[in-house]
């Protein structure tokens, strides 16, 4: 549905603009738009689609394990919070202190 005159297209709908200022609204509307995968059928959005077929379904929206592992690695790196008991002059983690009182 191009128009006569547009200089600019839609990489993703093909729809005809007079100017890229003109396009701009449309393209984030139109790439965050799903279409569905002929080899895993899914949904997947435009903006991402043409890497999803050619990389043999895969997803860069999704969280990797190296990403996940990432965040594990960071939270077991994190020393745990050490406070000492006012009145056994023990001490304990935060969240034991608690249950401690």
């Amino acid at each position: 549905m191009a128009t006569q005159d547009a200089e600019v297209y839609c990489s993703f709908c093909n729809e005809g603009f007079v100017s890229s200022n003109a396009m701009g609204t449309h393209l984030m509307i139109c790439g965050n738009k799903t279409d569905q995968c002929p080899k895993c059928r899914r949904f997947i959005r435009r903006a991402i689609f043409a890497y999803h077929y050619e990389n043999d379904c895969a997803n860069p929206d999704a969280p990797t394990e190296d990403n996940e592992t990432n965040k594990k690695t960071q939270k077991l790196d994190t020393p745990p919070v050490i406070i000492k008991c006012e009145f056994c002059n023990r001490n304990y983690n935060r969240n034991e202190r608690t249950l401690h009182k």
